[in-house]
C-alpha cells in the first residue's frame, strides 16, 4: 500500500494578441495539498450543508466544517492517517477504514434531511477485500432500505449511486482500480441523477420521485441497510461533502480539478475580440477550464479528452462544441472518367490536414454509382510520404453478394481496378490509422476501371478522423 506522492508542475505562459493560452501540465495524481484543504468548499461560494474535511489526525471525532455542527465519530477503530503518507489527498489527514467495521457515524440532524435536490461528493481510495464498499450513505425512514447510497460496486467493479433499494441506480463508465485517488459526486434534481468522476459526468437516470424519506443518520466509509451499517469501507476517504442543491457540472469539475486528477489542464482566456477559439493539439487525459477575462479562474467546462480530439469554445465560454471525430461530407458528386484507365483522383474535399508525428484514426463512407456494371472501381488513400505508421482496409462493392477487401500500408493500394460494379447503391468504405512523418494531407482516392466510363462518388459522403 505504499505509493510514493511525487507532484511536479509546470507552468507556461505564452503571450498572444488576441489569445492568451495558459498551459498547466501536472503529473500528480496522488497530490496531498494542504492549501487546498481550506478552500474546497468555496467554489463559487458554495456553502455546504455537511462538509467533513478529515484534517484532525487525531481523536475519535470527524468535525463538520459547514456551521451546521454534523460532527461525527469514527467508529470500531477507524484511523486517521497522517499528511506525508499518500493516503491523504487534502489537509494534515484522511481516514483509513479496515473493510470489517470501520466507519463514521454522523447522527440525525434536519440540515442533511433533503427532499427535492442534493449534492454527496467525496474523494476516495480503494483496497479490494471482497464485496461492496460503502463510501457514503443516509438512512432511511420507512423500511431496511437506506434513503440514498453512494458505494463501489462489486458485481460491476464500477463506482454507483441510488436511492432506496435500486430507484434512480447510476454508475460510471470505466471500471475502477486500487490505490488511486478518485474524486466522486452524484448530483439530483428535477427528477435526474447524474454520477460523475473525476469531474466528468458518467451516467443519468430519471427518479420520477423525492428524496426518499431520511430518519437522518447518515454514514461515511459505509451503506445503511436494515437501520445498520454494511458494505464497510475498504481503503481510504477525505473530504467528504452533501450539499441541500445540486451543483453544475462546472462546480463537480472545479472540486474534481483542485485534487490534481489530471495529467495536463488547459487554461484559456479568450478576449471579446476572438469569437471561437479552437484547440486541436489535445492529448489523452486532457481537460478544458476557462479563465474569465478579468483573470480570475472560474470553472464553465471541466471536459476530459481523448487524443486527436477538438473542442470549439464561443466567446464568453457560453458554448462548448466537443467533437471526438471530426467530419467533413462531400459536398457535390465527384466523376471520374479518366480518358486513361485506373487513374486515381482525389475524392472532392474528402481530406484533412495532418501534423508530423500526430497518431490519427480515420473512417471513410463513400456512396458512388457506376456508368455500367462492366465499370469496376478502386479506393484508397494518399498522404505525405514516408509514414511513420500506416494501416488501412478498403472494401467495396463487387457483386450483390460480395466485396473487394484490401488489406494495405503502403499508399494507393490495390494498383488495380475490380471487376464491376453496380449501376447505383455501392458503397466504399476505407478505415485504418495513420502517424504522419510529415506535415500534409490525408486525401481519399478512387479511380474507374475503363477509360472514360464513369465512377461518381456521391454527395453527402463523408470522411470522419480523430
Amino acid at each position: 500500500m505504499n505509493m510514493e506522492n511525487q507532484t511536479s508542475i509546470a507552468v507556461v505562459f505564452a503571450l498572444v494578441v488576441m489569445l492568451i493560452p495558459v498551459a498547466i501540465a501536472i503529473n500528480a495524481h496522488n497530490q496531498t495539498n494542504t492549501a487546498l484543504a481550506d478552500e474546497n468548499a468555496r467554489i463559487d461560494n458554495l456553502v455546504p450543508s455537511g462538509y467533513w474535511p478529515l484534517d484532525e489526525n487525531g481523536g475519535l471525532i470527524a468535525y463538520d466544517h459547514s456551521g451546521n455542527g454534523n460532527n461525527g465519530t469514527l467508529m470500531n477503530g477507524a484511523a486517521w492517517l497522517a499528511a506525508w503518507d499518500w493516503h491523504v489527498k487534502f489537509g494534515s489527514s484522511s481516514v483509513d477504514f479496515d473493510g470489517i467495521d470501520d466507519y463514521i457515524y454522523v447522527p440525525a440532524t434536519d440540515s442533511l434531511d433533503f427532499e427535492n435536490a442534493m449534492t454527496v461528493m467525496a474523494w476516495v481510495a480503494f483496497e479490494w477485500s471482497g464485496g461492496d464498499l460503502g463510501i457514503a450513505s443516509m438512512g432511511g425512514s420507512i423500511d431496511e432500505w437506506p434513503s440514498w447510497q453512494l458505494l463501489y460496486s462489486e458485481d460491476s467493479g464500477r463506482i454507483a449511486f441510488k436511492f432506496g433499494e435500486a430507484d434512480g441506480y447510476v454508475e460510471s463508465i470505466s471500471a475502477i482500480v486500487e490505490y488511486r485517488w478518485y474524486h466522486v459526486a452524484v448530483t439530483f434534481e428535477n427528477y435526474r441523477v447524474k454520477l460523475y468522476v473525476d469531474g466528468m459526468l458518467q451516467d443519468v437516470a430519471e427518479h420520477y420521485a423525492v428524496v426518499p424519506p431520511m430518519n437522518g443518520i447518515m454514514h461515511i466509509g459505509a451503506d445503511y441497510f436494515d437501520r445498520n451499517p454494511g458494505a464497510f469501507m475498504s481503503g481510504w476517504i477525505d473530504d467528504v461533502q452533501v450539499f441541500d442543491h445540486a451543483l453544475s457540472s462546472s462546480q463537480v469539475a472545479g472540486y474534481a480539478r483542485q485534487g490534481g486528477n489530471f495529467e495536463r489542464i488547459l487554461l484559456y482566456t479568450l478576449r471579446e475580440e476572438d469569437s471561437v477559439l479552437e484547440v486541436n493539439n489535445w492529448e489523452t487525459g486532457d481537460v478544458l477550464f476557462w479563465i474569465e477575462g478579468n483573470g480570475i479562474l472560474h470553472v464553465i467546462s471541466g471536459i476530459r479528452m481523448e487524443a486527436g480530439a477538438s473542442l470549439e469554445v464561443a466567446e464568453g465560454g457560453g458554448y462548448v462544441n466537443v467533437n471526438k471525430r471530426r467530419i467533413v461530407t462531400l459536398s457535390a458528386d465527384n466523376v471520374n472518367n479518366n480518358a486513361v484507365a485506373n487513374t486515381l483522383q482525389n475524392c472532392g474535399n474528402l481530406s484533412f490536414s495532418v501534423t508530423a508525428g500526430t497518431v490519427y484514426r480515420f473512417y471513410a463512407l463513400i456512396m458512388y454509382t457506376s456508368a455500367a456494371t462492366s465499370t469496376g472501381s478502386r479506393w484508397t488513400i494518399n498522404g505525405p510520404a514516408n509514414p511513420t505508421l500506416l494501416a488501412y482496409t478498403s472494401r467495396y462493392f463487387l457483386t450483390a453478394t460480395t466485396q473487394t477487401l484490401n488489406y494495405a500500408t503502403a499508399y494507393q493500394i490495390p494498383a488495380a481496378s475490380n471487376a464491376t460494379s453496380a449501376t447505383a447503391g455501392n458503397i466504399a468504405i476505407i478505415e485504418g490509422i495513420i502517424t504522419p512523418s510529415a506535415n500534409g494531407t490525408l486525401a481519399i482516392r478512387f479511380a474507374s476501371k475503363i477509360a472514360n466510363s464513369a465512377i461518381t462518388a456521391k454527395a453527402g459522403s463523408t470522411l470522419e478522423w480523430w
